[in-house]
């Protein structure tokens, strides 16, 4: 687990670059996801894997991020957004 959250790299795989780019998905908003989940714990595990996946809403946008941790960085699966809000129950 990455233990500074304000110092943490994310990793991004070269053949991501471009979808990121074409969706519009920045590096900030990869990383408020991945920081809000990390402190928050708001992330579901895939079973089995060290994988999780995390969503957060950024103005009227929702980012989804997978990403994996280690020691020191995240490092990015996928991600994508949506144009959705996500209403909670109580």
């Amino acid at each position: 687990m990455v233990k500074d959250l304000h110092k943490f790299n994310i990793i991004i795989p070269g053949e991501l670059e471009k979808k990121l780019e074409d969706e519009g998905i920045l590096p900030r908003h990869i990383r408020q996801v991945i920081e809000n989940a990390e402190k928050t714990g708001n992330k579901v595990r895939i079973d089995g894997e060290n994988i999780f996946i995390a969503h957060l809403p950024i103005g009227m946008v929702t980012f989804w991020v997978e990403y994996t941790p280690d020691e020191s960085n995240f490092v990015l699966l996928n991600a994508y957004c949506h144009r959705i809000q996500i209403m909670e129950g109580n």
